[in-house]
């Protein structure tokens, strides 16, 4: 799929021994950064934010991995992997390494707590840089999130795959129910939303619903595109992940698709 814009892409990750997919190998089919090139130039990608990951052994070092692309690549945008006992001193580390923020997972009941400690660590340095925070958070952790957020108005904070409404969910209703919970945080200017992942909920809901309710509830200039390249090749098609918002009107379109997320990338405090 070809479009007439340049897309910015808010959502991939870059492996050095690949992602490990139900395959037993990286369904990227290749070198992930060399087949991720080729994507790019044939849609039309100029931008990616990189989302470290280094939540298992198998991905250890993946910060130090993504360090070095960004020094070879310009449109890789690094996002450093912060454990939830990462430090004020460690995010700011990463920071002075020329990252554009960090990327933070919490998806258990059981992970609220330590979320909201590490927010309320790392949220004043994220937030003097104007760096974002992507979130891999699920509606067993809003609460927290929402009190955490509430009380680091200038992190900026962008939800991941539309906040995973299925997690944990065993219905149609529990997981719109979890899309209702995620639009609870409009109230926060600082949240926008990743149209990424949309196979993670396909079983529950209809894409498309999903992505007008998100857009009624955010507003297009709050909503960024994202592939979730490579895992989401297990699932579905590159073109596939485009699709979803290629067929809204054009100026909707171009905000996702790559506008809204340039914005972000602009304001943050290079060293």
């Amino acid at each position: 799929m070809v479009t007439d814009q340049a897309l910015a892409d808010s959502h991939i990750h870059l492996f050095a021994h690949g992602f490990v997919g139900p395959e037993g190998r990286s369904p990227a089919g290749g070198d992930e950064l060399s087949e991720y090139e080729k994507l790019r130039q044939r849609v039309g990608i100029d931008t990616a934010l990189v989302v470290g990951y280094e939540g298992e052994a198998a991905y250890e070092g993946n910060n130090a991995y993504l360090e070095r692309m960004a020094g070879r690549h310009s449109w890789i945008k690094p996002l450093a992997y912060l454990h939830h006992s990462a430090t004020h001193s460690e995010a700011q580390e990463w920071l002075d390494a020329g990252f554009y923020g960090v990327s933070v997972y919490a998806v258990e009941e059981n992970d609220a707590e330590s979320l909201a400690d590490l927010i309320r660590k790392v949220g004043p340095v994220l937030a003097e840089r104007r760096a974002v925070m992507s979130l891999n958070a699920a509606p067993a952790v809003y609460p927290a999130l929402r009190a955490a957020l509430e009380d680091q108005p200038g992190l900026h904070a962008l939800m991941s795959h539309f906040g995973l409404p299925a997690k944990g969910a065993g219905s149609e209703h529990e997981a719109i129910q979890g899309l209702r919970d995620l639009g609870a945080m409009q109230e926060n200017a600082n949240v926008v939303v990743k149209a990424s992942g949309f196979y993670a909920f396909s079983g529950l809901l209809d894409a498309d619903e999903a992505l007008a309710m998100v857009l009624e509830n955010f507003g297009a200039e709050r909503i960024v595109w994202g592939s979730d390249y490579p895992v989401v090749l297990s699932s579905e098609s590159f073109d596939q992940t485009i699709r979803y918002v290629s067929e809204l009107s054009e100026g909707v379109r171009r905000a996702i698709l790559g506008d809204n997320l340039r914005a972000i990338l602009a304001r943050v405090e290079r060293p």
